[in-house]
Formats: C-alpha cells, sequence, structure tokens
C-alpha cells in the first residue's frame, strides 16, 4: 500500500511540474518577443523642425524597466544611487519607483491604460512621464524582436535591450 501511495505522490508531482512547465511557456508565448524584462537603454528626443536626434532623456544608468507578463507592464526606475546605500537594502524600495499597468498592443502600436501604484490605488497615466510613457498612453512600436526594441511618439525615441 505504501509503494503505491508513493507512486500516487510522484505522479501527482510530476503532473503538476509538467503544468507548471507549460503554464510558464503560455504565458511568454501570449506576448511574444515582447514578454518579458525590457531595460531602457537611451531615451533621445528629436528636434521638431528638422526630425533630427536632438538631445538624451534618460539613459541605462537612470535604471529604467518595462516588464511585462501577460496583459500587464510593470514600470520600474531604480536610481543608480540605489546601488550605493553600502549594501544595506532593508529598506531598499525608498530609492526606486514602480507602478502597474494594462496595455494593448498591436503590431505598430502599444497603449498603456489603467495606471496603480504597488498599493493598488488608481493614479493618472501622467505619473508615467518619468519613465517615457506618453500622457496619452500611446506609443508607435519602430522595432521589436527578441533582444531589441524602439518606441516613438510625439518627438520621442525610446530604446531598450531585452534584459
Amino acid at each position: 500500500m505504501s509503494k503505491v501511495l508513493s507512486f500516487c505522490k510522484l505522479t501527482l508531482a510530476c503532473i503538476v511540474a509538467a503544468l507548471t512547465i507549460s503554464s510558464c511557456e503560455d504565458f511568454h508565448e501570449n506576448n511574444g518577443d515582447f514578454g518579458g524584462m525590457w531595460q531602457l537603454v537611451e531615451w533621445r528626443t528629436i528636434r521638431p523642425s528638422t526630425g533630427e536626434l536632438d538631445s538624451i532623456a534618460a539613459t541605462q544608468q537612470d535604471g529604467i524597466y518595462y516588464s511585462v507578463h501577460q496583459e500587464l507592464i510593470q514600470f520600474t526606475q531604480i536610481p543608480a544611487t540605489s546601488a550605493s546605500v553600502g549594501g544595506d537594502y532593508r529598506d531598499w524600495t525608498q530609492f526606486y519607483h514602480m507602478h502597474y499597468a494594462y496595455f494593448h498592443r498591436t503590431s505598430k502600436t502599444l497603449t498603456i491604460y489603467n495606471v496603480v501604484d504597488q498599493n493598488n490605488t488608481p493614479k493618472n497615466i501622467s505619473i508615467l512621464a518619468h519613465v517615457g510613457v506618453p500622457t496619452n498612453g500611446e506609443f508607435q512600436i519602430d522595432h521589436l524582436s527578441k533582444k531589441h526594441m524602439t518606441l516613438c511618439y510625439e518627438g520621442n525615441i525610446l530604446y531598450f535591450r531585452k534584459y
């Protein structure tokens, strides 16, 4: 009887493991190349008069990340100063900003909406301006691959790498 019980436990464990693995695969497949964690490498502005690249608004040292999971994006900013706190990370939350939002994506557009903070308190989308999100929440997807993404809006270009 104990052998049968052990076999049943082992079988159940294998089934749970298989379902977990398959659910993770489905999780990433829902968003294709868009799914996963993206690090902002460079955020540039464009001169309206000439269309040429103008100034750099942010770089990877600004610690801006977009993390895409299912139908949510997590927007996080971890400034470089958080790494220089002397190794004491007990209160590291004081050094970063994190928000969540739903998104709708087509092959050429990305729309952000329903923004909340880490306490699930609704926020105006303008709170995401410091991480590169336009006030109307609408990006054009200029490039998307497994390793790189370029988003554009109203005189801004954001370059990301898969992190």
